[in-house]
């Protein structure tokens, strides 16, 4: 699962879950905090392209 989280400028807090939110790749913005959850492999792979942050770095970071 990927739970992306933005503050905005007047200081409120966006979620954007998925399964729920239809295109969650738009949400990944700079300063988005995106959180995963059990990521299936095309999840990392999604977010690792969106970010352009390579996905052996994102396995690294995930808890085993």
């Amino acid at each position: 699962m990927i739970n992306v989280y933005l503050t905005t400028e007047a200081g409120e807090l966006q979620v954007w879950k998925s399964g729920v939110d239809a295109d969650i790749v738009k949400s990944i913005v700079p300063r988005a905090w995106v959180y995963l959850v059990e990521p299936s492999e095309e999840e990392i792979l999604t977010v690792a392209r969106s970010t352009r942050i390579s996905e052996s770095i994102l396995r690294k970071a995930l808890d085993e």
